[in-house]
């Protein structure tokens, strides 16, 4: 029977047909009744949304009537490959994602059909990443958390279970040469303090410990080893 069309959806601002599509009683209409969750072209669903924010429709024109099916599947797929695919086709203004219905967006009809499914490199993800960060300011630095941000941290932090092999590595860097201060310690003159190594004589009128002043409640100095 020839009860079948081929229609265009226009963007009144532009004049330009944004999808192709082909279908039989009310299925020019379909489209416009589509949400966010059940549109299946998400990009076609933009650009009728973005026109209604704007406080316009789109403009639909039934290209020819008429047709037997494989006739309409045909004149749907020339109009296609004429305007292109954004994505897809070099320069392309139509949101249509397959050529024609005729042709799904899975097997041989689909534009992508054989071709190997890319496979991301995570360590050139994290090194581009860190590339762009590079010579950018920290927007938090310098900046003091707030009394409610200090708890909320403090309670996603209790009862967070560490793994072995985490709390093995906390203690290989918290002792012995994998710590910074290994083989150092606090020295004291009784008025200022500070560390020397292993490998250096202690000064002369100093001793082990330090001396801590200026202790609120407390005059003069206190010894602490």
């Amino acid at each position: 029977m020839k009860n079948f069309y081929v229609y265009q959806y226009i963007n009144p601002l532009s004049g330009l047909p944004f999808y192709i599509g082909k279908g039989n009683r009310s299925r020019w209409r379909a489209h416009l009744k589509e949400t966010k969750e059940t549109t299946t072209n998400y990009r076609k669903w933009c650009v009728i949304e973005g026109l209604r924010r704007k406080g316009l429709e789109p403009t639909i024109e039934k290209i020819a009537k008429n047709l037997h099916e494989k006739e309409a599947y045909d004149l749907e797929e020339q109009l296609i490959k004429k305007y292109g695919r954004i994505g897809i086709d070099p320069g392309g203004i139509l949101t249509n994602r397959s050529l024609s219905y005729d042709h799904p967006m899975s097997g041989p009809g689909h534009h992508n059909y054989g071709k190997p499914v890319p496979v991301p490199d995570e360590n050139k993800r994290r090194t581009a990443i860190s590339k762009a960060k590079k010579g950018r300011p920290n927007g938090q630095k310098g900046l003091k958390k707030s009394e409610t941000m200090r708890k909320r941290l403090s309670a996603a932090k209790k009862g967070v279970a560490l793994s072995e092999h985490h709390k093995r590595r906390i203690s290989e860097v918290g002792s012995g040469p994998a710590n910074s201060q290994y083989g150092s310690w606090w020295v004291t003159d009784g008025t200022q303090n500070k560390k020397i190594r292993s490998i250096e004589d202690m000064p002369e009128g100093w001793y082990n410990g330090r001396t801590v002043t200026h202790i609120t409640g407390f005059k003069g100095s206190k010894r602490v080893r």
